[in-house]
């Protein structure tokens, strides 16, 4: 079975049509056709689908974990970023030709071993993902999220924000922050056609 640093190109064309197959179907109160599936998202990965209008984000959710096969993460991860996402009110019918998507696929995550919470600024990049987790609280931030937030302590500070802790918490004693990588493509508009593209 090939890894998902092998995608061929039609494999990622299918991917995004399932993703536009689920959220319709919702719309439509079917179940989507999916036909056959890929042998390469057959294997189990973490998953993120986000959705933007004009490049303004509208959803974004996923799995952090490998929990289920790829397609089926996409299926759920779908439904979530277009109706579920708390940030966001759930997608309008009319939105459906305006969302742009973007599908990210996650290595698992290793912990960042350090002796000082302060080490942590030596040991991240513009490359990771990241996931802070203390006690019942956890966040994570795409490695995208970079672009917008460039600085390192910004970055670890946003993710404290993220998991519902205030700014420095990254410093505190029982932190867990792990990294991981993706493997990431985006939907764009074309002289009226939508093309797909790596862009991690």
């Amino acid at each position: 079975m090939r890894t998902i640093t092998e995608f061929e190109k039609k494999d990622i064309e299918w991917a995004f049509s399932l993703v536009r197959k689920t959220i319709d179907a919702v719309f439509e109160n079917t179940e989507p056709f999916i036909g056959a599936v890929p042998e390469v998202f057959k294997q189990k990965k973490g998953v993120f689908v986000t959705l933007t209008i004009k490049n303004k984000l509208r959803g974004c959710m996923g799995f952090i974990k490998p929990l289920f096969p790829i397609w089926d993460a996409l299926m759920k991860a779908s439904k979530s970023a277009a109706f579920q996402d708390p940030r966001f009110p759930p997608l309008r019918r009319y939105e459906l030709d305006k969302i742009e998507i973007e599908v990210s696929f996650l290595t698992k995550p290793k912990k960042i071993e350090v002796n000082n919470p302060k080490e942590y600024l030596e040991k991240i990049n513009n490359k990771m993902g990241l996931i802070l987790r203390k006690g019942f609280y956890a966040g994570v931030l795409l490695p995208q999220v970079w672009k917008e937030i460039p600085d390192k302590q910004d970055f670890l500070n946003a993710l404290c924000e993220k998991a519902g802790l205030g700014w420095g918490s990254w410093l505190d004693k029982g932190v867990i922050i792990e990294s991981f990588n993706v493997i990431s493509y985006k939907e764009f508009k074309n002289n009226g056609k939508k093309i797909i593209k790596r862009i991690m």
